[in-house]
C-alpha cells in the first residue's frame, strides 16, 4: 500500500485503486475504508494507494483552525518531542514515520491509549535503541488431562529461549492458561538478568476480535496494562494468533518497565 500526503506530491500512477480523503488517524470508519480498497486492489491485481491531505482542507477552504481529529500530524511530532526525541532536521525520517503509524493503524493497531508502545516505536525508528533482549524460539501448549479422581484438567505450559547480549537463556513455565504460562516462562528467563522485573505487574488484559466475520480465524488486538513502582502504561499486540498478539504486548511490556527502571 502506498501512502501519499498532499495531492500536489501526486503523479499518475496506472493500475492502481485510490482512496482520497484526510486520513489523521484511522478509527473504525477509516478501517472499514481501508479494508475496501484492499479487496478491490487485491481482486483486480491493482497497487493500492491513499491520497491523503496535510494541512486538512477545511483549514483552507473554510479557515477553520480548530478541527477535531484523532492524533493530528502535528500533535505526534509534540509527542516525539516529549519523550525527548530529537527531530530536527530529520523532515524525510519524520514523514517515514508517520507513514509506518498509517501503515500499522491500518492492520489494526490503535496507539490511542497504548502511549508505551508508540514510545517503543518511536525509539526503534528514530534512536539506536538497543533491546533489553532477544527471543530466539517460543512454544505455548494447552491441553486437558485427567486428574487422581478422573476429572478432567487444564495445563498450560510454555517454553523460550532468549538471548541477553551473547548470553542464551531458557525457561518453561506453567501457568492458569497459555499467556500466564508464557508471562511466567520469560520472566524466569529474565529475572536472574533484570531483577526489577519482581516488580512489575499486569493490571488487565484485553482481547478485541477486528474481523468479527471471520470467527475463530479472526485478526485480534490484545491490549495490555501494567504498573511498577512509578508508572502505570499500556501496551498492544495485533496478529491472527491470539498467542502471538499476547506476546507483542508482553514484549513491549517488559521493554517498557525496563526502559523507566
Amino acid at each position: 500500500m502506498k501512502i501519499i500526503k498532499n495531492i500536489i506530491n501526486y503523479s499518475e500512477h496506472k493500475n492502481c485503486a485510490v482512496t482520497i480523503g484526510s486520513f489523521d488517524g484511522i478509527h473504525l470508519g477509516h478501517k472499514k475504508i481501508l479494508k475496501k480498497l484492499k479487496k478491490e486492489a487485491i481482486k483486480d491485481n491493482l497497487l493500492s494507494v491513499i491520497l491523503t491531505f496535510d494541512p486538512h482542507p477545511r483549514t483552507i477552504l473554510k479557515n477553520e483552525k480548530s478541527i477535531k481529529s484523532i492524533n493530528l500530524i502535528e500533535e505526534k511530532k509534540d509527542i516525539l518531542k516529549k519523550f525527548k526525541i530529537d527531530i530536527k532536521g530529520k523532515e524525510k525520517q519524520v514523514d517515514d514515520f508517520l507513514d509506518l503509524i498509517k501503515n500499522q493503524e491500518s492492520l489494526g493497531y490503535a496507539y490511542d491509549g497504548a502511549e508505551a508502545s508508540f514510545e517503543l516505536l518511536s525509539r526503534r525508528t528514530f534512536q539506536s535503541f538497543k533491546e533489553f533482549y532477544s527471543l530466539e524460539t517460543f512454544k505455548v501448549s494447552d491441553e486437558k488431562i485427567k486428574d487422581s479422581k478422573g476429572e478432567f484438567k487444564p495445563v498450560s505450559e510454555a517454553r523460550v529461549k532468549i538471548f541477553v547480549g551473547k548470553k542464551e537463556f531458557y525457561s518453561a513455565s506453567e501457568g492458569n492458561g497459555p499467556i500466564h504460562a508464557l508471562d511466567n516462562a520469560l520472566r524466569n528467563a529474565l529475572l536472574k538478568y533484570y531483577p526489577s522485573l519482581k516488580n512489575l505487574n499486569l493490571i488487565d488484559y484485553k482481547v478485541r476480535i477486528l474481523n468479527p466475520k471471520d470467527g475463530t480465524k479472526a485478526l485480534v488486538r490484545v491490549r495490555i496494562e501494567s504498573s511498577n513502582l512509578k508508572h502505570q502504561w499500556s501496551t498492544i499486540g495485533v496478529s491472527f494468533n491470539v498467542v502471538d498478539a499476547s506476546y507483542i504486548a508482553l514484549h513491549d511490556s517488559i521493554t517498557y518497565h525496563l526502559l523507566k527502571s
